[in-house]
């Protein structure tokens, strides 16, 4: 039985995710505020959560609702950032 490690720079992971975030709601008709408020995720959270990824990491809950508010699938949002890990 084959089995692969996939080996991902966690940081790296979380800023790519939160700058594929920023470009989903920059292409939606939807600001960072009400993305979050209709993610039912506290604005302060949200905001540093996007700003600061590196020390404040998404968690899925929140990707999920995220992608939910934006129409976006989730899986394929986590994918993209893993993929930019490649």
């Amino acid at each position: 039985m084959d089995s692969t490690v996939i080996r991902m720079d966690i940081i790296s992971y979380s800023r790519h995710l939160a700058r594929d975030i920023e470009e989903l709601i920059s292409q939606s008709d939807m600001t960072r505020q009400q993305v979050a408020e209709k993610s039912g995720i506290a604005w302060t959270t949200f905001s540093r959560r996007i700003g600061h990824p590196e020390t404040s990491y998404l968690t899925v809950t929140e990707v999920i609702a995220i992608c939910s508010v934006l129409g976006k699938d989730f899986i394929n949002v986590l994918k993209a950032a893993e993929e930019q890990e490649s």
